[in-house]
């Protein structure tokens, strides 16, 4: 069971006996009070710590405990059976759960269907983690921050010491529905590439890429041959992200401490020099001279513009 907040919603994940994730709103039916604070197993039962009314893990209402009087817990035109918690839309692929607030959402499957198509290679069932980064309370707005991983504009720049031997002319912007990015196809020696990536030694981040966004919030990138990493920006406020990075092999193979902490120590150093630049940014949109949101490159920040008129056509 585990409470998240998500733009600022209370919502409740909760795996049921039957195995299956679903998602509700993390609100009372009686008077609305938050019903779960902390992450929790082996529950059998969701209580309300105002009154008592009791969920099973299915979200069905089975007590209201004297809400019709003394030990009465029912009352005229009450049914517990329609005061249930209030479900929303929950799918799950491979390490992930989707929830949707929007009832009338299309199905999973046909949402990733452009981000699948750039990376059909995979066999998501053989996916295997081995790692998770939790940044915390990032100090930047979620749309800056994405919008720095949409582009490689930077990368000369920022992450010289990381990916330095990228070229700029290198890059390509990808922008397939509502899944945007970047990437890059690097020509490494089969030696090298084996030495760096398969025996889990990452020095730089001299490989192949992906730099995926599926909108709005769930990013993917691929190393080759056999690296996922996903991030998760939750906004908090309007300058406030939690972010959150976890990593895969996608072979099914598992990697030896070694090569975890050496993929743990490049991502540290990748992220940290992006967040670091993110700040910075943040910062200066307080300027006024940063009102009118500055240009965009139309060479080298196609994806981010992509963006912008995906945010624009939600508004709209």
């Amino acid at each position: 069971m585990l409470p998240v907040e998500f733009f600022n919603q209370p919502i409740l994940l909760i795996r049921g006996h039957d195995e299956k994730i679903r998602a509700f709103h993390n609100a009372c039916r009686h008077r609305g009070t938050r019903l779960v604070r902390e992450r929790s197993e082996n529950l059998r039962s969701i209580v309300c710590p105002y009154h008592a009314w009791t969920y099973d893990l299915e979200g069905n209402l089975r007590a209201a405990p004297h809400f019709g009087g003394y030990q009465m817990t029912t009352a005229p035109g009450f049914d517990l059976a329609s005061h249930g918690l209030k479900a929303l839309q929950t799918e799950t692929f491979a390490d992930w759960v989707f929830v949707n607030p929007d009832a009338n959402a299309v199905q999973l499957g046909e949402y990733l269907r452009p981000l699948l198509a750039e990376i059909n290679r995979f066999d998501f069932s053989r996916l295997r983690h081995f790692l998770t980064l939790d940044f915390g309370d990032i100090a930047a707005n979620w749309k800056l921050m994405l919008e720095n991983s949409l582009e490689n504009y930077h990368v000369a720049h920022v992450h010289s010491e990381t990916a330095g031997q990228h070229r700029l002319q290198d890059h390509f912007s990808i922008t397939r529905e509502h899944c945007i990015g970047t990437g890059i196809d690097v020509e490494v020696p089969p030696h090298h590439q084996a030495n760096t990536c398969i025996q889990g030694e990452p020095q730089t981040l001299n490989m192949s890429a992906r730099y995926l966004a599926l909108m709005p919030n769930f990013f993917l990138v691929t190393y080759a041959p056999d690296i996922l990493i996903t991030h998760f920006r939750i906004p908090v406020s309007a300058t406030s992200t939690i972010f959150k990075v976890n990593a895969y092999t996608t072979s099914g193979r598992q990697l030896d401490a070694e090569a975890i902490e050496s993929w743990r120590r490049l991502a540290l150093k990748v992220q940290h020099e992006d967040i670091q630049i993110q700040l910075e940014q943040q910062a200066g949109r307080r300027s006024p001279a940063s009102k009118d949101g500055g240009v965009i490159s139309p060479a080298f920040e196609k994806s981010v513009r992509a963006f912008h008129r995906y945010l624009i056509s939600l508004l709209r």
